[in-house]
């Protein structure tokens, strides 16, 4: 008796959870940008030069050059949802402050209506690119992560593939598309 009591208190606790997880989300307001961070690795360049590592340190300095402009070029090129503009982590700081004057953007400077809602996204090698919303906190599983295959010539960065970068656009506009669906239905609910 007191094994069925105690099966069934854990199975509430579980649904419970479970519930709250799954009809409990957090709405994710449609931003009017992406603020895209390319990593410099400035640490691990210090390190090597620190280690008289100066040829090993010129090549992770090149695939990392590499690594962005292929980022720019493709994500500019494939991210049609909104305005895609990128940053160096070194100008992280700056972002999360929101203290625009001091963010050194790479392409053009975003403008105020757009920096009223925006994601933050990054590219982490081998994985793909993460989005956070303006504090840097995860967004919604379905639009945290999307993969994306870098491929390299030898150990240079030399291209994104197109059909992977796209990915993260339609799965922008799919969510979206199916956010605005959900909002009209739940409006129409409430009308008399």
């Amino acid at each position: 008796m007191l094994k069925q009591i105690s099966f069934l208190t854990l199975l509430s606790i579980l649904l419970i959870g479970l519930s709250s997880f799954f009809f409990n989300k957090k709405v994710v307001k449609k931003p009017q940008a992406i603020l895209f961070m390319l990593h410099q690795n400035e640490r691990k360049i210090n390190q090597l030069i620190e280690k008289n590592r100066k040829s090993d340190a010129d090549l992770v300095t090149l695939e990392t050059q590499n690594t962005n402009n292929a980022l720019i070029t493709y994500l500019s090129a494939s991210v049609t949802f909104c305005p895609i503009f990128f940053f160096y982590s070194s100008d992280f700081e700056h972002v999360i402050q929101k203290n625009w004057d001091s963010v050194n953007f790479v392409n053009n400077k975003p403008t105020a209506k757009q920096l009223e809602s925006y994601f933050i996204g990054d590219y982490n090698e081998p994985s793909g690119i993460y989005l956070h919303d303006e504090n840097f906190q995860e967004l919604d599983f379905i639009l945290n992560y999307t993969p994306i295959n870098l491929t390299k010539k030898g150990n240079v960065a030399a291209s994104i593939s197109i059909l992977k970068s796209k990915i993260l656009d339609v799965k922008l506009f799919r969510y979206y598309e199916n956010y605005e669906k959900r909002m009209r239905r739940q409006q129409n609910r409430k009308k008399p």
